[in-house]
């Protein structure tokens, strides 16, 4: 049995005897987060079937008072949680901001919850379950449905990934076929990588390549597990030079570290900056063309 946001209905072989389990839910959050997207958020941790018990939220620098508002309510009625909130004196861009959450973190699972994202109520039971079985895993990542901004009920497409750690292996120097959103990953694994780099684009993807190289293992899970939100801004925000600058960055790191030749270096490069340069208008209609409209015929045989 399958549905476009369930996929195959992996919680029915999942035990529910647990309430929470040895997980820490990692966040950062900026300036520039919305309120109301920020409460989504954080209410779908806790509106988790089995719950972390541990979030660590990091303020990357001052961030608006009716966020923090937000932040503090959350924590205030969930005492049995422990609920660490790090403010950071300056930004330091997301992925240092969810470094210094993950440094703070007591547990071997690490679950990365973006601020505007809003994940299903069973994402952790299903990875944890799955991560549990199977010890070789080194990260986790799943299908994503997509929104628009404002319409949180109206699934425009789905964002499928390669499920099986050769073909991600594969794959994930062409592009990043490991969703950060819906990231969850070992915490000795992700220091032992040395975290996110400290450049604003591209971290997740760059700490991905180096996780792999070093011999890590990936998977995906072939179920929607979170819900990703879209906009104009975000399209807008994917564009312009410091993209493209961030594009050959990961390009020159996979070329230096020999992941490929430099003719193919530049062929990557040179994939990537038409879509880097053109507007958010036509970015909409690409990511429409590239998109799945259902899931059901991305999933393997049952």
């Amino acid at each position: 049995m399958m549905s476009q946001l369930g996929g195959q209905d992996f919680e029915e072989s999942i035990p529910k005897t647990a309430t929470t389990c040895s997980v820490t839910a990692v966040m950062a959050t900026y300036f520039g987060d919305q309120k109301d997207h920020l409460r989504s958020s954080i209410g779908s941790i806790f509106a988790q079937s089995v719950m972390p018990d541990e979030i660590v939220i990091v303020l990357d620098g001052v961030v608006p008072d009716e966020n923090l508002s937000v932040i503090n309510s959350y924590k205030e009625h969930n005492k049995d949680v422990r609920f660490k909130v790090i403010s950071l004196d300056q930004s330091i861009g997301p992925g240092g901001a969810r470094n210094v959450a993950v440094q703070n973190s007591t547990n071997p699972l690490i679950a990365i919850f973006d601020a505007d994202d809003i994940s299903l109520c069973h994402r952790i039971q299903v990875q944890s379950d799955y991560m549990h079985r199977h010890r070789n895993v080194s990260m986790l990542s799943s299908y994503e449905a997509e929104f628009e901004d404002g319409r949180e009920d109206h699934i425009t497409s789905y964002k499928t990934v390669p499920l099986g750690h050769i073909e991600i292996r594969k794959k994930i120097v062409w592009r990043c076929c490991i969703l950060n959103s819906s990231l969850m990953i070992r915490k000795d694994v992700f220091l032992n990588a040395g975290g996110y780099p400290t450049f604003r684009h591209h971290e997740d993807w760059l700490l991905f390549i180096r996780v792999l190289r070093a011999g890590g293992v990936a998977a995906n899970i072939p179920q929607v597990l979170v819900k990703f939100r879209t906009s104009q801004a975000q399209r807008i925000r994917r564009g312009g030079g410091k993209r493209i600058k961030n594009d050959i960055a990961v390009a020159w790191d996979c070329f230096c570290a020999g992941d490929y030749g430099f003719f193919r270096m530049i062929m990557v490069v040179m994939a990537w900056i038409p879509f880097r340069l053109c507007p958010a208008s036509l970015k909409k209609l690409v990511y429409s063309l590239v998109r799945s409209k259902s899931i059901e015929n991305k999933l393997p045989p049952t």
